[in-house]
């Protein structure tokens, strides 16, 4: 399966997403046939427009004709043009992370691109895994079969082992890479979420900073307030009660049971439970059924 995300292609091959969605999926299928006369053939169902061509090409360049005794003789040229297409899927979702990144948007507008080029990572991810797969078992089958064709020479046997295992390479490499795209996208998840965390601190610095500002005068306008002062009346001009010490034996009482209960509220809060101390110590560990959880065993039924 071969996915073209179109978001700036950094590669000049063409373009092969057409229509509104900016992406197409192949999901290719190749099917192989052989015998023993040396008759190899191969069908390829969903592929790219260029596939036929690149592929001739490819045959075309190779410095020996194919020698068809070999069962996997075809499946060379077949994976270097695979790896070309997954090489090109993955570049065509890093451009757009890449892009992403630097263009540092608002941490609101980053979550819909993001989810976006995530699902395209993850299916890529899922494909070259897949990808891989399939490589090791055909390797283990090359291996097998190889074993048993005596007419051909152990030098060719080597090299064609060996230039599949540098195509697996390849491959593992491309994982490592669309693996490396959905790292930096769930990097940039998480600034946006702690962007985000930093404007709401923000705000409650501001609203705490807001209610400092104007709680002194609260309470002075509050305290003035009270019964325990009176301004101008009877032209007396401005009293204070002499019962005023009642305000101050019932309010630092009432402060300091209230600052009291605080306390302890977060002391206890605080604690994590013996049980769950164990657990984290010994996290393995079966622990027995507390007395509540206990079920009484039932009585032997009388015949």
């Amino acid at each position: 399966m071969i996915q073209k995300v179109k978001k700036d292609p950094h590669d000049d091959g063409p373009e092969y997403t057409k229509g509104t969605k900016g992406y197409i999926w192949y999901e290719t299928t190749v099917f192989t046939a052989w015998d023993h006369s040396g008759l190899c053939q191969v069908l390829c169902i969903d592929t790219p427009s260029d596939c036929p061509t690149e592929l001739q090409r490819l045959l075309a360049r190779l410095p020996a004709p194919l020698n068809f005794r070999d069962p996997f003789a075809m499946h060379a040229s077949l994976l270097d043009q695979l790896v070309v297409y997954c090489d090109i899927s993955v570049w065509r979702v890093r451009d757009p992370v890449r892009q992403l990144e630097k263009s540092r948007l608002q941490p609101g507008e980053v979550f819909e691109p993001t989810h976006e080029y995530s699902r395209h990572a993850i299916h890529v991810s899922e494909v070259l895994d897949s990808v891989v797969e399939t490589l090791t078992e055909m390797q283990r089958c090359r291996t097998e079969i190889h074993k048993r064709l005596s007419d051909l020479d152990q030098p060719y046997k080597e090299e064609a082992m060996e230039y599949a295992q540098f195509q697996m390479s390849l491959m593992k490499n491309l994982k490592r890479r669309s693996d490396s795209n959905r790292a930096r996208l769930v990097d940039e998840i998480n600034l946006a979420f702690n962007s985000l965390a930093r404007q709401d601190n923000d705000f409650m610095k501001s609203i705490a900073l807001l209610t400092m500002v104007f709680l002194p005068a609260t309470f002075i306008t509050a305290f003035f307030s009270t019964t325990f002062f009176s301004y101008g009346e009877n032209d007396q001009g401005w009293r204070v009660s002499g019962q005023l010490w009642v305000y101050w034996a019932v309010m630092v009482p009432a402060t300091v049971v209230i600052m009291s209960l605080w306390a302890v509220w977060l002391a206890k809060g605080g604690k994590t439970p013996s049980f769950h101390k164990m657990r984290l110590k010994f996290p393995f560990r079966r622990f027995p059924r507390t007395k509540a959880s206990k079920q009484p065993k039932p009585e032997a039924a009388q015949v």
